[in-house]
């Protein structure tokens, strides 16, 4: 697709998720994915799974992105960039239920 931006018309883009200001912001043209982040204050550093960073497109598709691999993605105006949790282990709940499960088992011998 091919984007000419109007130098006077300011759009917007929205960045959500687990960044330190999710919101929408004023651009003027497309702007990459890093710099969309830069507007939100960055990526939650304990819990954004920047890895899986999703993109909901103009046209209704949907497009997930490395930004370790592909930081120079464009995020044009009126679409969604998309910052979900990253997977968390509670290893205290996950040491408990193995400490459990072998207490019930040798139980059960």
């Amino acid at each position: 697709a091919v984007y000419v931006p109007n130098a006077y018309q300011v759009e917007e883009i929205s960045v959500l998720g687990h960044v330190h200001a999710p919101g929408v912001y004023r651009v003027r043209g497309p702007v990459t994915i890093g710099r969309a982040l830069a507007l939100a204050g960055g990526a939650d550093v304990d819990e954004a799974a920047v890895s899986r960073l999703e993109v909901s497109r103009l046209d209704g598709t949907r497009e997930s992105i490395d930004l370790n691999a592909r930081a120079g993605v464009l995020l044009f105006p009126g679409e969604t960039l998309r910052v979900p949790k990253r997977l968390t282990i509670n290893w205290s709940l996950m040491v408990s239920f193995i400490s459990t499960a072998a207490v019930l088992v040798s139980l059960f011998r």
